[in-house]
C-alpha cells in the first residue's frame, strides 16, 4: 500500500495533522450551509427558497438547527477529511502531472475517504432533514455508497482539476513558478520547480474550482441525498430520471446554489488552511 512507502517518519504526521485542523476548520463554518443545501435538496417542504428554509428552520429550531450533525460529522468527519486530503498528497506524489492524474487523484482520496464517511454524512443529513419528534433511523448506514462515490468521486475529481491548474496559474502570476520565456501556454514538462502557494492565492484557487466543481456535480448529488434520506429505495439513475421527469432541468439543479454556496467557501478554507499548515512548523518541521 502506497502510504507506507511516502516518508511515513515527517511527511505522512505532518500532512494529516494539518488536513485534520484544515477539515474541521472548514466545517465549523459552513456546516449551517450545508444543512441548508440538505434541506433544500431533500424534496420535503421544508420551504420553497434558501429564505425561507433559513426562516423556517430558525423559528423551529434556532441556531441549533442548522448544526443538526455537527457531532457526527466534527468526531468522524474531521479524520475523514484527513484521509482525503493525505490520500491525494500521497496519491499525486506517485503519478506524473497533468488533468488526469489529478482528476484520478481526486477520485482515489474520495474513494478511500467515503469509506469512512458515508455512515458520517447518512447520520448527517437524515439529522438534517428528519423533522423533530420523528424516529430517526440509524441502520442502513451505507445506503448509498455507490452513489456517494459516483457524485463526490465526479467532484474531487473535478474540484482538484480545477485547482491545480488555477494553483499553477496564480503561482505563475507571482512569480512563484516559472516558464520559458516568450511561452503562453504552461507544459508540464516546462514548469520550473513550484514555491508554496500563499494564504490568499491557495483561497482564490480553491474557491473558484470548489464553486465550478460544486455546480456541475449538484444533480448527482441530489440523487445521492435522497437515495439516503428515502424511505423507499431506488436507483440511482431511475431517481435522477424521475426527478428529471417530474422537474426538468431545473429540479435536477434545485439546491445548486446552496451546493455552491457551501463547497465553495468550505473548500477554499480548507485547502488555504491546508496549503499553509503542510509547509509551516506548527506541527513538524516541513521538508525543504
Amino acid at each position: 500500500f502506497f502510504f507506507f512507502s511516502f516518508r511515513m517518519d515527517e511527511e505522512l504526521p505532518r500532512l494529516t495533522a494539518s488536513s485534520a485542523v484544515a477539515s474541521l476548520a472548514s466545517r465549523v463554518v459552513c456546516h449551517p450551509i450545508d444543512t441548508l443545501k440538505a434541506r433544500r435538496m431533500s424534496g420535503r417542504n421544508f420551504g420553497s427558497s434558501a429564505l425561507e428554509v433559513v426562516a423556517r428552520t430558525f423559528r423551529s429550531e434556532g441556531v441549533g438547527g442548522f448544526y443538526r450533525g455537527f457531532g457526527a460529522v466534527a468526531l468522524v468527519g474531521t479524520p475523514a477529511g484527513a484521509v482525503y486530503l493525505t490520500t491525494y498528497e500521497v496519491c499525486k506524489s506517485k503519478v506524473a502531472d497533468g488533468p488526469a492524474a489529478n482528476f484520478l487523484c481526486g477520485f482515489v482520496a474520495e474513494a478511500v475517504a467515503c469509506v469512512l464517511y458515508v455512515p458520517v454524512d447518512v447520520v448527517k443529513e437524515r439529522a438534517q432533514v428528519v423533522r423533530e419528534g420523528k424516529t430517526f433511523q440509524w441502520t442502513g448506514l451505507y445506503r448509498g455508497y455507490g452513489a456517494t462515490l459516483l457524485s463526490w468521486g465526479a467532484y474531487s475529481g473535478l474540484y482538484f482539476l480545477f485547482y491545480e491548474e488555477a494553483k499553477t496559474r496564480l503561482l505563475l502570476r507571482q512569480g512563484r513558478r516559472t516558464i520559458p520565456r516568450g511561452e503562453n501556454t504552461v507544459k508540464e514538462e516546462d514548469k520550473g520547480p513550484e514555491k508554496p502557494i500563499s494564504f490568499e492565492a491557495a483561497l482564490v484557487a480553491s474557491l473558484c474550482a470548489g464553486g465550478l466543481a460544486s455546480f456541475l456535480t449538484s444533480p448527482l448529488d441530489l440523487a445521492k441525498l435522497r437515495l439516503q434520506v428515502a424511505e423507499k429505495h431506488l436507483g440511482f439513475f431511475a431517481l435522477l430520471a424521475a426527478v428529471y421527469k417530474a422537474d426538468g432541468l431545473t429540479g435536477l439543479f434545485r439546491g445548486a446554489g446552496a451546493r455552491v454556496a457551501f463547497f465553495a467557501p468550505s473548500t477554499a478554507i480548507s485547502m488555504a488552511c491546508f496549503e499553509s499548515l503542510k509547509n509551516s512548523d506548527l506541527f513538524f518541521k516541513p521538508r525543504r
